[in-house]
């Protein structure tokens, strides 16, 4: 594989993974909300369903949080493609579970599923350290960067559709709840197959005196907040910005299940158009962003826009303006996701990139196992509140990020 070739395979790593994760948002709801589909007994109350709900969507990020950064140093110290075929085989493996489990009603299994699925989900990280190990430079590593938000994106178009659609049986007969789980094993075990027999490494320096702990991300997110300076609190500002982003994000479909009565093929319109919108801004407009504006600026007016429409989509009525605040908030999340990511990246030396995006994937999957976990509690109380509250937090992560550049007069320069 030469380096344009590589750059496919690892963008298609990060698409088929977060089709993935879109997918299973906009089945999920169905599995526990609606009585007539329930993996659950049908006497359980709604509060309960949500906090089940809660729990089982909290469940891949908290496998992320201790797979992430493990896997990224991993990868760091013995090179990333062993490491890659361990946590594509992995993932694999765990969707096919998923879908065992749906079939026997299993709970205990669908939750160790989605736990094997998400510290598995290290190959993002590996991924995202791959693409920084083929840029040439700052501006390639910037465009490689937005090249992998771009994967994620469309992932948000593609995975919403196709779960929405293979798990609707009044479309098929053949479509089932498990279906999209059994295609996307399939897609990943042809993905890893090729990691075995085409991929070429792209470390060029291990570091192989680095040492290897299996609470990874917890000694990365220590190290990180020991540091002083704009490391750590660029490290924070991405933190406030996760609660933020998933407490809107993991509860948009249940939201629209209660709100508007939508079915898995509805839900998955939704998240298709966002991925739409993200995937167009980063294609048209985000690249020459990157080129010619600080990542940092980016970021906060991302951050700002985002939150607003957010916010919208809590207060409005009619599919129209839901659409309407739905492009808002996917736009300026296209800013604000490259922008934020591009910055820390910059802030860190060549030697500790794997480590690094694992700590991003890390405190993104601490940060929505947090907010999954009392997001059902918050949902039962009010539908409105995760996406009122998960608006206000991410323009909080802007406002954060513009207070702590202004305070050293570095808000037009990079790191």
């Amino acid at each position: 594989m030469n380096n344009k070739t590589i750059k496919i395979f690892l963008l298609l790593i990060i698409l088929f993974d977060f089709m993935g994760i879109a997918a299973s948002i906009t089945i999920f709801p169905h599995i526990f909300l609606d009585k007539t589909q329930s993996i659950i007994p049908e006497n359980l109350s709604r509060e309960t369903r949500l906090i089940l709900l809660g729990t089982c969507l909290a469940i891949y990020p908290m496998g992320q949080f201790f797979g992430s950064a493990f896997f990224g140093k991993l990868s760091d110290k013995f090179g990333r493609k062993k490491i890659l075929i361990i946590t594509l085989l992995g993932t694999t493996i765990g969707f096919s579970l998923s879908a065992i489990s749906i079939s026997f009603l299993n709970l205990t299994m669908l939750l160790l599923s989605r736990l094997l699925t998400g510290i598995c989900a290290g190959n993002v990280s590996i991924a995202q350290a791959s693409l920084i190990d083929i840029s040439l430079d700052d501006k390639s590593k910037a465009a490689n960067i937005s090249d992998g938000q771009m994967a994620m994106g469309t992932a948000y178009i593609v995975g919403p559709i196709f779960g929405g659609v293979l798990a609707n049986n009044q479309i098929s007969p053949f479509f089932r709840l498990i279906t999209p789980f059994w295609i996307l094993s399939l897609f990943l075990g042809v993905i890893t197959i090729i990691a075995i027999v085409l991929y070429r490494d792209t470390i060029k320096n291990k570091n192989i005196t680095v040492k290897i702990n299996i609470f990874e991300s917890l000694l990365g997110l220590k190290k990180v907040f020991r540091t002083k300076g704009k490391l750590k609190d660029a490290i924070l500002v991405w933190s406030v910005f996760c609660i933020g982003w998933w407490l809107f994000e993991a509860y948009l479909p249940t939201f629209l299940f209660e709100q508007f009565k939508f079915n898995t093929t509805n839900i998955g319109h939704i998240i298709a158009f966002n991925g739409v919108v993200f995937t167009a801004f980063q294609y048209t407009l985000v690249k020459r962003l990157m080129r010619n504006n600080p990542s940092s600026k980016m970021f906060i007016s991302g951050a700002l826009g985002a939150g607003l429409g957010v916010l919208l989509s809590g207060v409005i009525h009619g599919i129209g303006l839901l659409y309407f605040s739905m492009a808002i908030f996917a736009a300026f999340m296209a800013v604000a996701i490259p922008g934020i990511v591009t910055y820390i990246s910059y802030l860190t030396d060549s030697h500790n990139q794997g480590m690094i995006m694992g700590v991003v994937n890390s405190i993104q999957a601490v940060a929505t196992v947090s907010v999954m976990l009392i997001g059902g509690v918050l949902n039962g109380v009010n539908d409105h509140t995760p996406v009122m509250l998960g608006g206000a937090t991410i323009i909080c992560s802007g406002i954060i990020l513009f207070i702590l550049l202004r305070r050293t007069n570095d808000l037009n320069n990079e790191a």
